[in-house]
């Protein structure tokens, strides 16, 4: 690794010649690699040692090893399922808004989820996303048609007239 610490020198010098500064204590690197585990690898920057880590937050989104994007997702659905829960207790299963404003209220959470779309989009393909995706979307669509918990994703999904997730991460949004 002695190319990497290197490069780390050549970068403090010129940010130290730019009269920039590197907060070496907040420094995280991480190794991107579907295929293999590399655990033993260290970097020296300043005489500081910096261990690789897991996962990495960047600008808003978790960036783990493998670029699968799962942590992300499930953030995103999560919060975008607070959102649904919180809307539901104003949206009865029974009388209470149209169809129509129902729906309007399920796009914003469904934008929630698609704000980051571009960046996890390849993430799709992985079912287990594809998963959490749906579930993020789930208890919306049942509020918008008005229907039991009971209900399949797919069932509620062509009822409300709501577009997968997955699909639209496809479409471009």
């Amino acid at each position: 690794m002695q190319t990497v610490d290197d490069t780390l020198k050549i970068i403090a010098r010129w940010m130290r010649e730019h009269r920039l500064e590197i907060a070496v204590e907040k420094t995280e690197a991480i190794l991107l690699s579907r295929k293999r585990k590399v655990d033993h690898i260290r970097f020296n920057l300043k005489d500081i040692i910096i261990n690789p880590v897991k996962q990495v937050n960047y600008l808003g989104f978790d960036i783990d090893r493998a670029l699968t994007m799962s942590l992300s997702i499930k953030e995103v659905c999560l919060k975008s399922q607070r959102s649904a829960k919180a809307l539901s207790a104003i949206l009865p299963s029974v009388r209470g808004p149209t169809p129509g404003k129902r729906r309007v209220l399920a796009y914003a959470c469904q934008n929630i989820i698609m704000y980051g779309e571009p960046v996890w989009d390849e993430a799709t393909n992985i079912h287990v996303n594809k998963t959490k995706l749906e579930d993020g979307q789930r208890v919306m669509a049942l509020r918008v048609c008005s229907a039991y918990r009971t209900t399949s994703i797919e069932a509620a999904l062509v009822i409300s007239g709501l577009v997968p997730l997955h699909f639209l991460s496809k479409e471009g949004g």
